[in-house]
């Protein structure tokens, strides 16, 4: 029976992990598009804009990310991961972009 619940214990502990690194992925999206925006359209009206239709497209909104963003900065190594996760996201987008001006 221990082993049973051992087992069951590994695999909700697996299952949360992964369902973490989803969210994860998810939300270095939001962040790197967030920042694209930012990047190309400054603090114009426009920015404002884009940024609320990228929220939308998230299902989020700038208060639940803005809460999200203070807890992942509190953990360093989150943090780092974070920011590695981010890197990965722009590369596929510059990757996917590169790909569609060759078509």
């Amino acid at each position: 029976m221990l082993c049973s619940a051992a087992g069951f214990a590994l695999c909700f502990l697996v299952a949360s992990c992964e369902k973490m690194e989803t969210a994860s992925s998810d939300f270095a999206r939001l962040y790197a598009e967030l920042r694209i925006a930012e990047v190309e359209f400054g603090d114009a009206e426009i920015g404002a804009v884009e940024r609320q239709k990228i929220f939308e497209r998230h299902n989020t909104n700038s208060v639940e990310f803005e809460n999200k963003l203070d807890i992942i900065k509190k953990n360093v190594d989150g943090w780092k991961i974070f920011q590695n996760s981010v890197i990965a996201v722009l590369d596929t987008l510059n990757l996917e972009q590169t790909l569609t001006k060759e078509d």
